[in-house]
């Protein structure tokens, strides 16, 4: 495994709430601010996403390959995305009588991968920077409590 932090991730979308601004007058697109809120909301999930991977790896002993096995063969063949793989994990895995709060940040998981599913195919809705910051936060207390 590399030493790449993911939280690292985060600071991308720091930097881009930081020059909001800037950015705004040097994209050519009428909707830069959908740009950058939707890169937002993308960076910050990955950024949560790969660091709870991490976390599960670490401290559960999670191996993607045999959980992605794992859950196909329990859904009659049907692969279930990466993501929900590692949410069922942990849900699985975990006692809720002392990892409650462990459980309650893959449930915090699960609602910004919603956002982020939104962010990166609804171009129809429009997102706000409220939309981009309650992502970021949600991203950042995942981060800091793990």
């Amino acid at each position: 495994m590399t030493d790449f932090d993911p939280s690292h991730l985060q600071n991308i979308s720091n930097i881009l709430f930081d020059n909001e601004n800037y950015l705004e007058c040097e994209i050519s697109c009428e909707m830069s601010n959908q740009c950058i809120y939707r890169s937002i909301i993308n960076r910050s999930y990955y950024a949560a996403f790969s660091y709870f991977k991490i976390w599960a790896i670490q401290n559960k002993g999670y191996d993607e390959d045999n959980a992605l096995n794992h859950y196909r063969n329990i859904s009659r063949g049907r692969a279930p995305g990466r993501h929900k793989v590692l949410t069922l994990f942990i849900v699985e895995n975990l006692d809720p009588n002392y990892e409650q709060n462990i459980i309650d940040l893959a449930n915090k998981l699960d609602s910004i991968r919603e956002q982020r599913t939104g962010a990166d195919y609804y171009f129809d809705i429009e997102l706000s920077k409220t939309d981009a910051e309650e992502v970021f936060n949600i991203s950042q207390e995942i981060i800091s409590s793990l």
